[in-house]
């Protein structure tokens, strides 16, 4: 499947939510290749994170998805947004079942801290791996990896 065809199919969608809610998607688009994977599966782990995405990202703000292919010839695929940074030690849980890093978000936001583990199986079946990090001066951004084969 052709990388920014597949993501484009995937954040259409998600670009009239963008409008009603007054933020901006934003793809930057890198040079397409074709990559072998589960359409169905990995459409399933970009809906999870842009979901989360749009859930912590406020009004006025932004969310960037990037597509690439790495110097190790792995897909990464970025999904950047504004949302308050997740504490340091909580970072590593995340993708845990059932976890949410705070009961307050869990009130705002609904939810049962599923998303991220299923996005992360996924991935791992996929033969990649996933991670969250925190970016200066607020933000978050979760990167994922496959094999190209």
């Amino acid at each position: 499947m052709d990388t920014n065809t597949f993501i484009h199919k995937v954040l259409d969608p998600f670009q009239l939510l963008a409008e009603e809610q007054e933020k901006q998607l934003i793809f930057k688009e890198n040079k397409s290749f074709n990559a072998d994977i589960d359409v169905v599966k990995l459409h399933q782990v970009l809906l999870i994170l842009l979901d989360n995405a749009f859930k912590y990202t406020k009004t006025g703000d932004s969310i960037t998805v990037t597509s690439s292919l790495t110097n190790k010839k792995q897909w990464e695929v970025s999904i950047k947004n504004f949302e308050p940074h997740i504490n340091e030690d909580k970072l590593n849980h995340i993708f845990t079942k059932f976890y949410r890093e705070d009961d307050s978000r869990n009130k705002e936001t609904g939810g049962n801290g599923l998303g991220l583990s299923i996005a992360k199986q996924i991935v791992e079946e996929h033969g990649g791996n996933i991670q969250a990090k925190n970016v200066s001066p607020t933000g978050v951004v979760f990167t994922f990896k496959l094999r190209n084969k």
